[in-house]
């Protein structure tokens, strides 16, 4: 209790705090240890010790390890057992190949769903001609039949193109849009059940298989390629790392 004391009854003549205190206290207790007069070499560290138990206690503890050290008799730490791991296979490291590399090998191995799909576009008409077997053209869905009140093109006529492998149906509509040029609507839906197929990445290709525009299907399924010249394209839609493929062909009438 006289230390508590004292170090209250002290405390506005004292400047320097524990933490000015703990800043030197190494070099206190070299010269202690040394045989210097640290009193004199510290003064305020001294008179700080005097008054304060924790950093007195600290100065002690402090004292003992380097008396410890300079003695060469510090306990020496207990050895780590060495575990042999090469029981451990290394699995190899595989180096991801280039996009460019990558798509080419998606390319090669795309499913070309069926033939050429042959539209014939006239000044006020676009109808599907010459069709692969299996395939008949339709009345275009109501989902299609959105022009009349909206800037989209009204398309007339429709195709489903139907991949069992990849439980997948892609549904073309087609409509004319001015004196030569028409525009093709697809759907990208799943077979069973039912259901449109969102952010399917479908690509527009010409007939050098030159890119033209890529885009995701919305929500229902569905993008649309407006204004397209008679020519040879390639219709690719990848989806969940699948990629099919439509080739078309569109002729002035």
């Amino acid at each position: 209790m006289k230390e508590f004391a004292r170090a209250l009854l002290t405390a506005q003549e004292e400047a320097l705090t524990c933490a000015d205190c703990e800043m030197t206290l190494a070099d206190y207790v070299d010269a202690e240890v040394a045989g210097d007069q640290a009193a004199t070499l510290f003064p305020d560290i001294a008179r700080h010790l005097q008054r304060c138990p924790y950093c007195a206690r600290t100065a002690h503890d402090l004292r003992a390890l380097v008396l410890l050290a300079s003695d060469a008799t510090l306990p020496q730490p207990r050895t780590v057992p060495q575990f042999d791991l090469s029981f451990i296979t290394r699995e190899p490291v595989v180096t991801p190949a280039p996009l460019a590399v990558q798509w080419q090998r998606l390319t090669d191995s795309v499913s070309r769903l069926i033939g050429a799909i042959q539209i014939q576009l006239g000044q006020t008409v676009a109808s599907f001609t010459a069709l692969p077997t299996g395939l008949t053209p339709t009345l275009a869905p109501a989902l299609a039949q959105r022009g009349a009140a909206s800037s989209d093109p009204t398309f007339v006529e429709a195709v489903a193109v139907p991949d069992e492998a990849e439980n997948r149906l892609v549904r073309i509509s087609l409509a004319p849009v001015q004196a030569g040029r028409g525009a093709l609507l697809l759907e990208v839906n799943t077979l069973t059940p039912p259901a449109p197929i969102s952010r399917a990445q479908v690509t527009l290709n010409d007939g050098n298989g030159d890119l033209l525009e890529s885009v995701a299907t919305q929500p229902d399924g569905t993008v649309v390629f407006r204004e397209l010249d008679p020519g040879a394209y390639q219709i690719q839609v990848l989806y969940e790392g699948k990629l099919g493929e439509i080739a078309i062909n569109v002729s002035a009438a």
